[in-house]
């Protein structure tokens, strides 16, 4: 009677190893994970986003953050020193997964805009990172116009390359002495920095949106596909 088979020891040490180190791994993974989502969302690569657009680092004001669901949307809102609001509204259906939308208030346009745009004293930025955001698989909108498809992969996805599904409002309420320097309030617009130069923030859509603006209640408003630096100006 030839003795029951048994499992070589050469492949269970083997076995063993790999368990081991599969559990190694998984428990580093874990720590990691939980070490960036303790940090501030606008403290995530920090610095690396302005140096990749192009632009200096320079002083930030307040900061508010929300969160945006896929079934909810999400809302924010800033007031500036004067109490005027800028308002940002998500609508459902514009994210895939549960993401951290941060504002970022800033005294002027960094880098300065150019001559032919007056500034309206209105600068920020926007930028969103999805739920578990270092180097996880989750669908992200690459280059896209707010419109495409998902793309599914492992990747660090930066700020600024941001996509909505739907389009979200920004709202921008300001004073009579933002906009004492502009003859036309119905020049004003929201411009985005992008490739080393500002360009109007509408064209983030495809097509773009038309702009609302109310020189009597002092707001302008327009909806955005793309996340990036912000300014106000006419």
């Amino acid at each position: 009677m030839k003795p029951p088979h048994l499992f070589p020891a050469r492949k269970l040490k083997m076995l063993l190893l790999s368990i081991l180190a599969a559990g190694l791994a998984l428990v580093l993974m874990v720590l990691v994970a939980r070490a960036y989502q303790a940090l501030p969302a606008n403290d995530l690569l920090s610095g690396w986003n302005d140096k990749a657009a192009g632009r200096s680092a320079v002083a930030s004001g307040p900061i508010v953050t929300t969160t945006i669901t896929p079934q909810g949307g999400g809302f924010l809102v800033y007031f500036d020193p004067q109490n005027s609001p800028t308002e940002i509204q998500v609508p459902p259906g514009a994210v895939l997964v549960t993401t951290t939308l941060v504002f970022t208030a800033f005294p002027q346009p960094d880098p300065p805009f150019p001559p032919s745009i007056i500034y309206a004293n209105h600068a920020f930025d926007l930028e969103a990172y999805p739920g578990f955001y270092f180097h996880n698989w989750l669908p992200a909108i690459i280059r896209g116009d707010g419109t495409g498809p998902a793309v599914d992969r492992p990747s660090l996805v930066a700020p600024d390359d941001f996509y909505f599904l739907r389009p979200i409002t920004i709202t921008v309420h300001y004073s009579n002495s933002d906009v004492g320097g502009i003859p036309n309030e119905y020049s004003l617009r929201l411009y985005y920095f992008t490739n080393n130069e500002w360009l109007d923030a509408a064209t983030t859509c495809n097509p773009p949106f038309s702009y609302l603006i109310d020189p009597v209640n002092n707001f302008l408003q327009i909806p955005i596909c793309h996340l990036s630096r912000l300014g106000m100006g006419g």
